[in-house]
């Protein structure tokens, strides 16, 4: 007869089976991702995510006003807090204090779906992040009417996502995408092995410093293990008087060229601010616009 504790053990022993099951299909998972072209992900950018999720692996380029810009590789922003994340990364504002940052229902149509860019009055410089919560719109975009026959001009500029990391070529010296450069400053490298990798490697992460004849065994630059501590992310400097390293090891991590950035462009006076507000408040009441069937 079976004891109470030999059938509690085999219960014990099958649930850690199926675990061990689970993981090793999510590390499997996350090794096939290792050996594609895009950069390790620690987190399944298929999933919806919330407001604790760091967004550090992103990028926000803008777009047009009613696409991505390279619809193949950038994509539409599904959450608003990715969208105030986007606003902090390019130095503007999401107005979220004046209750303007969810923007009417009177205007669903006249402004691009989800994370978008629009004069402001709230931000110094004149430029803000908003976000229109249409579901089936707008219109133009769409390619149809609305119930009164209309088909309303769309303003503003949509903000897309996409990887701020990929990988180059395996065993290999860059071999970035179109668009990315190999990640060759020591700090950036420190940031993007901490967003990406398994761990920061040790006990050295830049190689070569201690043992000269290591130079040529990794890639230039920051890199991901693909040997005993694959994932784990190091930095080989590189050296000038010297030619790329000639057996190199690893997979280089290369990050975006250009970023979207606008603390660069001139402060606005608040008088020659459009104040957006008053027409993009949520807290205004007006009647919705739908999409005809």
């Amino acid at each position: 007869m079976t004891s109470p504790f030999q059938l509690l053990l085999a219960v014990g022993l099958l649930f850690h089976e199926a675990a061990s099951v689970g993981l090793t299909a999510e590390k499997s998972l996350i090794r096939s991702e290792f050996q594609a072209s895009g950069a390790i992900r620690l987190i399944d950018d298929s999933k919806p995510k919330d407001k604790d999720v760091d967004f550090c692996d992103f990028d926000f380029p803008v777009g047009t006003d009613c696409a991505c810009s390279d619809p193949a590789n950038h994509h539409p922003i599904q959450l608003q807090e990715m969208c105030i994340e986007a606003a902090r990364q390019a130095g503007v504002t999401a107005p979220q204090s004046t209750g303007a940052f969810e923007i009417n229902q009177a205007y669903f149509h006249k402004r691009p779906k989800g994370c978008f860019k629009f004069p402001c009055s709230e931000d110094k410089r004149g430029i803000c992040y908003f976000w229109n919560d249409v579901e089936d719109g707008p219109a133009k975009c769409n390619g149809i009417h609305l119930p009164d026959g209309s088909v309303p001009a769309v303003e503003g500029i949509k903000i897309c996502h996409r990887p701020k990391y990929l990988n180059g070529t395996d065993n290999g010296n860059g071999g970035c995408d179109f668009g990315y450069s190999p990640v060759m400053s020591e700090d950036t490298c420190f940031i993007a092995g901490t967003c990406l990798g398994d761990a920061v490697g040790k006990p050295e992460f830049r190689k070569h410093v201690f043992n000269m004849s290591e130079y040529n065994d990794f890639p230039q630059g920051c890199f991901f293990d693909n040997g005993a501590n694959a994932g784990d992310v190091y930095f080989n400097p590189k050296e000038t008087l010297l030619p790329d390293p000639s057996n190199p090891k690893g997979i280089p991590i290369c990050n975006v060229s250009a970023i979207t950035d606008f603390r660069d462009q001139p402060e606005v006076p608040l008088a020659d601010r459009f104040d957006s507000s008053a027409v993009h408040s949520a807290n205004l009441t007006a009647a919705a616009p739908t999409s005809a069937p």
